[in-house]
C-alpha cells in the first residue's frame, strides 16, 4: 500500500510549475476571458483523483502551451 503522504507529495520544481500554471490559467481567464476558451482544449496536466501522477514533462509542456497561447494574443491584440 502507499503512503498517503507520499502520493501527494510532488517536487519541488513540480509544486513551482503547477503554481505557475494556475497563476497563468487564473491571468487568462480574469485579465483576457476572450481566449479563455482555449483553456477548455488543453489536455489536463493537473493532478486529479483519476489521474493522480503527472509528469514534470507534461506539466512543462502545458506551461509552455499557456504561455505561447497568451504571448500570440497579446502580439496579434498590439497590431
Amino acid at each position: 500500500m502507499s503512503d498517503p503522504e507520499s502520493a501527494s507529495h510532488f517536487s519541488k520544481q513540480e509544486s513551482e510549475l503547477m503554481n505557475q500554471i494556475l497563476r497563468l490559467t487564473e491571468d487568462i481567464r480574469t485579465k483576457h476571458p476572450e481566449i479563455a476558451h482555449f483553456l477548455a482544449e488543453l489536455p489536463e496536466t493537473i493532478p486529479n483523483q483519476n489521474h493522480p501522477h503527472v509528469q514534470l514533462e507534461e506539466l512543462e509542456k502545458h506551461h509552455e502551451t499557456l504561455n505561447k497561447i497568451l504571448q500570440r494574443y497579446l502580439r496579434e491584440k498590439k497590431n
